[in-house]
């Protein structure tokens, strides 16, 4: 309810990541080839990452991409081994309700002293409270003074803490491996990714990795009350816990921060991208028998969107015979810059989102459209798994048809690109200056899709890919 309140246009949007590699039979190399892809916001400046290159003292050396501070390559190449990764949307982190009375958090009836902390970040100074387990409670600054009023708080827990650092939590810089050390290395790592390996003997690998809690109680989705201490976290996984495959005998490994759990293992993630985009991956991998490196670049522009082809039929029997209508019935899925059918189906399916969730979580429209502009990703998956899960019968025709009524309404001839764009202001300015000047770059048209392989807005006129 907070974030809804807010004003959340700066906040930044969850995005999405896909990688893939192939064996050496299906590459026209005769080696393992990798395809890697980020999705971080061509709009985003400075960028998360920057270009590395690390050379060893038996010349070995690593080339890929980093974080600015940190003598990390998190993708790459080696002499002899390439390596990319995707979030792995692996459980991590948790909310818990402490009970606190007199500075003092309660755990089985038994009250103990929070350690208050301070915190600079940007010279800006924050307080928090941690318990000896590491829950933090964040307090506004101006409030340090006074005494923390008893009541019950919302404190996060994170596996990067003091507690989870002693496992040996490894840093990925691959110096001289191959596939099956460098998942070895990669199975504990405070990422909580998907790593894919491939290497010059012919290998392929797939190594989750992360620092996952054991709960006893819960997925831990929900916050739980922390003075039982039955909720709180038991212990880590152990590095062996976290799925794995090598070579496996179809030649190709893709993830596109879809769920993976070992059939018999622990369960590592509650919450997880749909199986859209790692399926349309596994089906332009299935493509051809032998790929080169042009066939991966068209792969990343990929915007074929398996969810729209299951939800435009669900559409049919609602739609009239408009020329728009008539276009979607007849669209190839594709959600290319130029494409009207691709627009429609885009602004349709927005509306059709806010009227299932306004139906689902009966907030008013203002509300829930703050909640969409921040947690698209989500709300994507919750109201796909509405449309398009398999018994799926929440969604009534009349939904449909009064979701089409408001989309012909709203629909003026727009093209794809029109509805998705980005912008660059200078950053001494901050868009202030008359565009007449040109310090501002004018808006760019993408096809950023988040149900495509081609998640991210980087276009090829912008240097992406």
């Amino acid at each position: 309810r907070a974030l809804a309140d807010q004003d959340t246009t700066d906040l930044p949007k969850m995005t999405n990541s896909n990688n893939w590699v192939v064996s050496g039979a299906h590459s026209e190399s005769g080696l393992p080839m990798m395809g890697s892809d980020p999705h971080m916001d061509v709009s985003t400046q400075p960028n998360l990452f920057f270009e590395s290159h690390y050379v060893g003292e038996d010349g070995h050396r690593v080339f890929g991409i980093g974080v600015p501070g940190i003598a990390l390559v998190v993708m790459g190449r080696t002499n002899n081994l390439s390596f990319s990764l995707t979030f792995g949307m692996l459980d991590m982190a948790d909310y818990f309700v402490e009970n606190i009375v007199d500075n003092q958090y309660e755990r089985d009836g038994v009250f103990y002293p929070l350690t208050e902390r301070f915190v600079e970040i940007h010279n800006q100074t924050f307080l928090f409270y941690d318990t000896k387990e590491g829950h933090t409670i964040e307090r506004s600054i101006e409030k340090s003074a006074q005494p923390l009023a008893d009541g019950r708080y919302l404190a996060a827990k994170f596996a990067l803490t003091p507690e989870a650092d002693s496992q040996g939590l490894n840093m990925l810089v691959p110096f001289g491996m191959d596939v099956v050390e460098a998942m070895k290395q990669s199975r504990v790592n405070i990422m909580g990714s998907n790593y894919l390996f491939g290497d010059t003997q012919g290998n392929i690998g797939y190594q989750q990795g992360g620092n996952v809690a054991k709960r006893a109680t819960s997925t831990g989705l929900l916050p739980l009350p922390a003075w039982n201490s039955a909720n709180l976290w038991q212990e880590y996984l152990t590095a062996d816990e976290f799925h794995s495959v090598t070579n496996p005998p179809e030649g190709f490994l893709a993830t596109a921060n879809n769920h993976i759990q070992s059939p018999d293992g622990p369960n590592v993630a509650t919450f997880s991208g749909l199986d859209n985009r790692v399926n349309r991956v596994r089906q332009l991998l299935q493509s051809k028998e032998k790929f080169s490196v042009e066939d991966f670049k068209n792969f990343q522009s990929d915007t074929y969107s398996l969810v729209a082809e299951k939800v435009v039929p669900l559409l049919a029997p609602v739609l009239g015979n408009t020329a728009i209508e008539q276009e979607l019935l007849a669209w190839d899925f594709r959600a290319t810059i130029t494409s009207r059918p691709a627009a429609f189906y885009k602004m349709l399916f927005k509306t059709l989102s806010r009227d299932i969730l306004m139906k689902l979580f009966k907030q008013d429209e203002v509300r829930l459209t703050k909640y969409l502009r921040y947690c698209e990703y989500p709300m994507s998956f919750i109201v796909h798994s509405l449309l398009i899960a398999p018994g799926a019968d929440y969604v009534t025709q009349d939904i449909l048809a009064q979701a089409v009524t408001t989309t012909l309404e709203q629909y003026k001839d727009e093209v794809y690109g029109d509805l998705e764009q980005v912008f660059f202001t200078n950053i001494a300015f901050g868009g202030k200056l008359p565009s007449w000047m040109g310090v501002d770059m004018p808006a760019v048209p993408t096809s950023h899709c988040l149900e495509c392989v081609k998640v991210g807005n980087q276009e090829n006129q912008l240097g992406g890919h």
